[in-house]
């Protein structure tokens, strides 16, 4: 990754530097190194969004669609003939129409940048594909982002001899990715709404209701302006200074935890997989996530221990990451799995799972009975939680609500009522 290094050099001057490096912390010490003073280092943006792997840029549910349409084209002819029709039908622009409103030409950008993405995916696969390179090979090309779930599915296809079903196969693991951030977003979504408007309410009131009133109170004898509403009125000139704090905040945040700046997205997911309700929504949606890995790259032939080793390497979550750590210890010193598991806090019944998984020689079909059990488990939490956000979100709302109304209009209506006494 690219970093921008604003530097002075030995003479004092200011320098603009470009740094190829891992990290911000590697950057800086690179350029101290070299006798730079340093004053400032931030993320090239193009090189950012030009190291984003071809799969990352591209939504689940559109990789879903392809990869079970490329199912489709094989079943009626070979691989090559199936990706240059599709080359065909996926490099397709379309133009600007005529009388073309906003809406229209946003979903015609959109589709442009899609359809883009996916002709790039093609047109790679195709050229590799055709210089005699096998598909398990090209998948696992850096620049192209494929997990290695997917990886191992294909693995499995190429030595079965199967392509059309491990291009199912993959169909049905971006599917199922999708639908559960799809999941995941409609729990977000409902509250954070309430809350955004709530917050938008204040500020429109602040702004424009409460200067009013103060306005109309301040005419009227007898009358004293209740705590509420003279403090929304001091607080009106902080409002825009207090957002623009909160915003820079939060996109700082998010700029840090999209470079992984020390670590922080493991530490956000750490953090989050500890709060009381969050975390058992986390850890039973994490185990099903965990256990279609586990089955899918056994399936591919991949051995337990070197499953849980690619497991460990893509984990965020630091709590599962040192579990799975220790798990991978227990193995490598002749433990079987399910003593190992019996170290977690997990439901007994899935080391009976595995000790039975494990004497009969199935485990990757332990691992799948596992991971739809799991699944089961996190779409009822995943309910309840929406339900407990929404209906707190509610409450909150009404509370305020009521707060708001007790201490504004109370004031008002007993200081009318004495001034007419």
């Amino acid at each position: 990754m690219k970093y921008i290094g604003i530097v002075l050099n030995k003479e004092g001057k200011t320098n603009y530097l470009y740094i190829e490096s891992s990290s911000w912390t590697q950057a800086r010490t690179k350029l101290l190194n070299n006798g730079f003073i340093v004053k400032y280092i931030f993320p090239d943006l193009k090189s950012i969004i030009l190291s984003i792997p071809l799969t990352k840029r591209i939504k689940n549910n559109d990789l879903s669609s392809f990869f079970e349409e490329l199912s489709f084209y094989l079943g009626t002819s070979g691989l090559l003939s199936s990706l240059s029709n599709m080359l065909a039908v996926y490099s397709y622009d379309s133009k600007r129409m005529n009388n073309e409103d906003f809406y229209k030409y946003i979903n015609r950008i959109f589709k442009n940048y899609k359809y883009k993405s996916i002709s790039i995916l093609i047109s790679k696969l195709l050229s590799e594909t055709a210089s005699g390179k096998s598909l398990t090979s090209i998948f696992k090309y850096p620049a192209l982002g494929f997990p290695e779930e997917v990886v191992a599915i294909l693995s499995a296809a190429e030595k079965e001899g199967d392509i059309e079903k491990g291009f199912k196969e993959i169909s049905n693991y971006y599917k199922s990715v999708y639908s559960y951030k799809k999941k995941l977003g409609k729990v977000i979504v409902y509250p954070v709404m309430l809350f955004l408007l709530m917050i938008t309410a204040v500020v429109i009131f602040i702004y424009y209701a409460a200067p009013k009133f103060m306005s109309f109170i301040k005419n009227v004898k007898g009358i004293k302006p209740p705590l509420v509403l003279t403090l929304m009125t001091n607080i009106k000139p902080y409002v825009p200074v207090i957002s623009l704090i909160v915003a820079v905040a939060a996109l700082l945040f998010f700029t840090l935890f999209f470079i992984d700046y020390k670590g922080l997205k493991s530490k956000t997911y750490e953090i989050i997989s500890k709060l009381p309700v969050v975390s058992e929504v986390i850890n039973s949606s994490y185990l099903s996530i965990l256990f279609y890995q586990l089955y899918v790259l056994t399936k591919g032939g991949i051995t337990v221990i070197e499953s849980f080793k690619i497991v460990q390497e893509h984990t965020r979550n630091l709590y599962w990451k040192k579990n799975i750590g220790l798990l991978i210890k227990d193995l490598e010193t002749g433990k079987s799995l399910s003593d190992g598991l019996k170290r977690l806090d997990i439901n007994p019944l899935v080391s009976t799972y595995i000790s039975a998984g494990e004497k009969t020689g199935k485990i990757d079909e332990t691992f799948d009975s596992l991971k739809n059990r799991y699944k089961e488990l996190s779409d009822d939490k995943i309910n309840i939680f929406a339900s407990f956000i929404t209906y707190m979100t509610l409450f909150l709302t009404a509370g305020f609500i009521i707060f708001f109304f007790l201490n504004l209009y109370l004031p008002l209506i007993g200081s009318l009522v004495n001034g007419v006494r």
